[in-house]
């Protein structure tokens, strides 16, 4: 044997043996099914998100109007706690007032007062229904029971008149009163100013001298015409530094408001339906 062909030999046990392997491709069946698996399954999970979605969307809402509500009651709830506060206990007393809010909705308006100063006037003079007044006599000597001015410190300013005097200056030159005929009716007013008289109905100017002041009176903007009552001069009419407190719903934007001294606040959205009932207990019943 020559060695070329020994050689050959060698190279051909060499060559490693090559294995037959099935390389058919995937038919148009199989892409198909496959395809129309993979889709149920992209549906059954988007079905799964969207009902998971939908509950949490649910309970989402669900806790904004839980939330919404505890912040009404957190707001409303306290204020209403102390309505009438230091006003006494006449039982007629307007302390919280409710009415329609607009007029002939469901929904409610309500103000809830409070006194701020122990010190009430008296009124010294008649006030007919329908006047519309800007100054109230509330001091007259030989005038009604118990208007006669009174200066117990000593500095010739009448007392209760004074510390109105002061209470307004401090707070900002105009406060909200309400006058009350003492049976049940009353409306409010902005107490702006007042003034001391002599004998003559001169206003008297600078510190006055012993014993000349005869008549003070304060200067009011009624909020509205005086024409709930006719208001009597000695009588159980009374005015009173009150604070009003009201909460009413925007419902263009359903949004509750507060009113304080006139400025009317945006408090609480997502607000549906504000109504408000008050049920009254008197006598321990």
């Amino acid at each position: 044997m020559k060695l070329s062909t020994v050689y050959k030999l060698f190279l051909l046990a060499s060559v490693p043996r090559l294995t037959h392997k099935n390389n058919r491709g995937v038919t148009l069946i199989e892409l198909i099914v496959g395809v129309i698996i993979g889709g149920i399954l992209i549906q059954l999970a988007y079905f799964a998100f969207s009902v998971n979605r939908g509950l949490y969307l649910k309970d989402a809402a669900k806790n904004n109007a839980n939330q919404n509500l505890r912040t009404v009651f957190e707001v409303v709830g306290p204020t209403i706690t102390q309505a009438g506060e230091g006003i006494g206990t006449d039982p007629k007393f307007p302390v919280i007032d409710i009415r329609p809010f607009p007029s002939g909705s469901d929904n409610s308006k309500i103000v809830i007062r409070q006194l701020k100063s122990s010190t009430k006037l008296r009124l010294c003079e008649n006030i007919a229904a329908g006047a519309e007044v800007s100054e109230i006599t509330v001091l007259k000597s030989a005038g009604a029971a118990g208007c006669d001015p009174v200066d117990d410190d000593g500095d010739n300013y009448p007392d209760d008149w004074a510390r109105w005097k002061s209470y307004r200056e401090i707070n900002g030159g105009s406060v909200e009163i309400f006058i009350y005929d003492g049976n049940g009716v009353g409306e409010s007013l902005t107490y702006t100013g007042e003034k001391i008289y002599d004998a003559s109905g001169t206003a008297i100017t600078g510190t006055p001298s012993t014993g000349q002041v005869a008549s003070a009176s304060i200067f009011v903007t009624p909020t509205t015409p005086i024409n709930t009552s006719d208001y009597s001069a000695g009588g159980a009419t009374q005015l009173l530094i009150l604070e009003e407190q009201g909460y009413q719903l925007d419902q263009a934007n359903n949004t509750l408001q507060a009113i304080v001294g006139g400025d009317v606040i945006n408090l609480i959205s997502d607000v549906g339906q504000f109504t408000v009932t008050a049920t009254v207990r008197q006598d321990g019943a």
